[in-house]
This record gives structure tokens, C-alpha cells and sequence, in this order.
């Protein structure tokens, strides 16, 4: 999934998630006004405004991931599973594809709020083994939800990517409360919770910094995954030549202005005329036996 498109499936999966957030504000605004604000000398009737509109947002970022990963897919991948740990990154890696790069990160981002908006809803979560336990659970929901009703595979891959991204955005909020608090930046809370996407940063530089390295790039056709493969015996009828061959590893690169010259070095051929209208270039050209042949350039 590209750039755009995930701009436009996030535009689309946003409008409910809008149009219930702003009915939560509307509520919380009449309850506020009409009820709460008038008895909110009474002890027993204390509410944390700040802490209902945490929750609205929270509902509604639940209600976003849910559309975007069970209400929003089809049904055409039953009972599939993936359980290969990091095999989504090896496969990209191996593609060398932005595309897949993009669906793994997109994955850790999902999550992040979860990290973020739950130690803001209630002081439990502000314990790390609660709130691990909260996204652990959520994503083993959605990728078994997922592989039972056949709107995705369960893959490992997900479940990893998520719980990554529930514990930086844990970190965020750590981050965020110890500014807060100190009134400053500690180095050692910015670099400790800012761990994840530094580490990530640092493996996607060396990731290209390697690639580009190598003379030939990667071979997309790799697997991915380790096969069993004792059992497995090949056999063919082909004779099979174990002479050396020549094969052709670089496709040469002609630019416009070598188009011509190469044609008259390989075929034979020989310039008549040549026609030149705002940059476009007609070239009258031919051969030994006199037939003539047009060239186009634009």
C-alpha cells in the first residue's frame, strides 16, 4: 500500500471516527453544561472532565483501528497464518520495496496512541506490565479475529510491529510526563525514551547504506522464510550443460542524443536529411541497398 493510498483509506476509515468523536464531545458538552457544572459542589459527583475527553478520543481511536483492520477488509484469507518472526521485513528487504517498508511501519504507528491514551485514562496504566499486557492482547484479538473470519492473515510480524508501537508510544507519554514534571529535558529520559525510533532510524540507514553497497542489489525471487527441504529430491530429463555462458547483467542505458550515432555504427546506415522543429528531430536515414528509414526523436 503506497503513500496515497494509505492517505486515502485513512480520509475515508476517518470520517466515522470523526463523526463519533464529535457526538462524545457534543454529549460530554450538554452533560457538562446542563447537569455537572450546577452540582459540581458535591463531593460525590466529581468527574475529570480532562479525563472524559481522553476517554471520547480513545473510543474513537478504537473505533478507527477496528475499520482498519477488521470492519474495513474483505473475507478472502481463512485460517492463513504467517508465524515467521520479522519474515515481513526480510521480504522487504529482499524486494528492496518501500511499499512493504511502509506496511511494517505503518503497523508500529497504529499503536502508538494505545501507548499514549491509556496512562492519560487511568494511573493503572502508568505501570508498564498493565499496559504491555493491554496491547499484547489487543493486537492477539485483531490478528485472531482476523485469521477466523478470513479479513487477514494472522501474522507475527503484526503482533510484534504493534506491541512496538504500544511501548513507544508508552515512551512518548513517559517522555512528555518527565518534561512536565522537571520542567526541563533530561538527556538520559530523551534518549531512553526516544530508544525505539532511534534504533529503528539507525536500522533502516545501515539497511541502505549496505544495499547500496552491493553491486547487483538484492534478488527479490529470495525466500523469506527457511523451508524444510530433506525430503525434497529434484529431478529432470534436460541435458544440462556445464559449460560456461556469457549473459548480458547490465541493461545499457542509451541517452537521445546516442541514438542516431549507434544506429549508423551497428546498421550501416547513413544520414540524408535531418529536420528540427522546437526540440523534436526528424532523421532521414539509410542503408547500403538504399532503403530509406525515419528516425523520430522528441
Amino acid at each position: 500500500m503506497g503513500i496515497n493510498e494509505i492517505y486515502n483509506y485513512l480520509r475515508f476509515l476517518m470520517l466515522p471516527v470523526i463523526v463519533i468523536i464529535g457526538i462524545e464531545f457534543v454529549l460530554i458538552g450538554l452533560y457538562y453544561f446542563l447537569y455537572y457544572r450546577n452540582r459540581q459542589s458535591e463531593r460525590k459527583l466529581r468527574i475529570d472532565i480532562k479525563k472524559l475527553f481522553i476517554g471520547a478520543l480513545f473510543i474513537g481511536y478504537v473505533d478507527f483501528v477496528l475499520e482498519l483492520t477488521i470492519f474495513g477488509r474483505g473475507h478472502s484469507h481463512f485460517l492463513q497464518m504467517n508465524l515467521h518472526p520479522f519474515s515481513s521485513y526480510i521480504e522487504a528487504w529482499n524486494k528492496y520495496s518501500l511499499r512493504d517498508f511502509q506496511n511494517c511501519i505503518f503497523n508500529i504507528i497504529m499503536f502508538i496512541p494505545m501507548g499514549i491514551l491509556l496512562p492519560l485514562i487511568s494511573r493503572k496504566f502508568k505501570a508498564f506490565k498493565w499496559l504491555f499486557l493491554v496491547v499484547v492482547s489487543s493486537t492477539l484479538f485483531i490478528e485472531t479475529y482476523q485469521t477466523l473470519s478470513g479479513a487477514g492473515i494472522f501474522e507475527l510480524d503484526d503482533i510484534i510491529n504493534n506491541t512496538l508501537g504500544g511501548i513507544f508510544g508508552y515512551q512518548l507519554y513517559r517522555l512528555a510526563a518527565s518534561i512536565v514534571y522537571n520542567k526541563r529535558v533530561r538527556m538520559k529520559s530523551l534518549l531512553g525514551n526516544l530508544a525505539i525510533p532511534l534504533l529503528m532510524g539507525l536500522f533502516f540507514v545501515g539497511m541502505n547504506i549496505v544495499y547500496f553497497q552491493q553491486e547487483f542489489g538484492n534478488l527479490a525471487i529470495n525466500s523469506f522464510t527457511k523451508w524444510n527441504m530433506e525430503d525434497v529430491h529434484l529431478t529432470t530429463s534436460l541435458q544440462l550443460s556445464s559449460a560456461p555462458t556469457a549473459a548480458p547483467v547490465y541493461k545499457k542505458i542509451i541517452h537521445r542524443d546516442g541514438v542516431e550515432a549507434l544506429l549508423q555504427q551497428k546498421l550501416g546506415l547513413s544520414e540524408l536529411k535531418v529536420v528540427d522543429d522546437h526540440g523534436n528531430r526528424e532523421i532521414l536515414l539509410k542503408d547500403k541497398s538504399g532503403t530509406q528509414y525515419t528516425l523520430y526523436l522528441s
